[in-house]
């Protein structure tokens, strides 16, 4: 149960940290955001990193391409998040499973069974019952899009977490996509910089603390657990975006948004009840 665990963690963290990304939208721009954060990031891992320069090249290329994916997710659903209530922005993430899924079977040589594929092909239905009425009344197709990027985006870490394994130490596995972040945005952050007053400021050291705890969950759950496994519990994080979207923003769900939650939970029982009899199965039991 660590990783499950871990990655539940992992998810209340960032369902606060999207919250406060989306009250920084109004008033910051991304880069600004971004390079703040991974400076924060970079502060906390930093000092921790040992033996860095004696990682051999082609993981320490593993972990760039690691750090882009978390940069990729989080300027991504930044916009997304400028344009969508967080529930909007949840369910295209719960599309995931699909990414992540597809991924392992590719990249990781990982056996998904039809069941696992059935229940996360419901899952989809339940993402399109709300999202194509809104399209085709008018709805903000780019920030769709862009949740769509982040989550394919987002499916690319937890692959590239599990391909690395555990050889090099959390702290690296932090510093190396904060140290890109500075490096990738800092440049335009200096160009827009906008002056924030101290409660802002605040906030937005906030948000580099738990850009980074949620990623050092994260990380850890994959390191513990398959990505296909995992990659169903992303779907409680609705349960965080219907709590915040009523008490940071006043923004009720409608009935449609209400019924493909509901899909989407039903799947998640699902496939979590078919994880089980899987694991019971190979170790004997039942």
């Amino acid at each position: 149960m660590r990783g499950p665990v871990l990655m539940l963690t992992a998810i209340g963290l960032f369902a606060v940290l999207d919250t406060v990304t989306k009250w920084l939208s109004a008033g910051y721009g991304s880069a600004q955001v971004i390079a703040l954060r991974s400076a924060v990031g970079l502060s906390l891992a930093g000092p921790f990193v040992r033996g860095a320069s004696r990682i051999p090249r082609e993981r320490l290329l593993l972990h760039g391409l690691r750090g882009l994916f978390i940069l990729a997710s989080a300027f991504s659903f930044f916009q997304a998040f400028a344009l969508l209530p967080l529930l909007d922005a949840y369910l295209v993430f719960f599309l995931a499973p699909f990414f992540t899924m597809g991924l392992a079977v590719v990249v990781l040589g990982e056996r998904v069974g039809v069941r696992a594929w059935t229940w996360a092909g419901l899952a989809f239905a339940g993402v399109l019952v709300p999202i194509l009425p809104a399209l085709t009344a008018g709805g903000p197709l780019f920030g769709y899009l862009a949740a769509l990027l982040g989550t394919g985006a987002t499916a690319g870490v937890m692959i590239t977490t599990r391909r690395l394994g555990t050889h090099e130490g959390l702290a690296v596995a932090m510093a190396v996509p904060a140290l890109l972040g500075l490096v990738l945005f800092g440049p335009a952050a200096a160009l827009m910089w906008v002056s924030p007053p101290v409660r802002d400021f605040a906030v937005l050291l906030l948000n580099g603390v738990l850009w980074s705890g949620a990623n050092l969950a994260l990380t850890a759950a994959v390191r513990a657990a398959e990505p296909s496994r995992l990659a169903p519990l992303d779907f409680t994080a609705m349960l965080w975006a219907l709590l915040f979207d009523a008490l940071v923003f006043g923004l009720s769900p409608g009935l449609l948004d209400l019924a493909g939650a509901g899909i989407v939970i039903l799947a998640t029982l699902g496939h979590q009840a078919e994880q089980r009899r899987q694991l019971r199965r190979s170790q004997g039991i039942g």
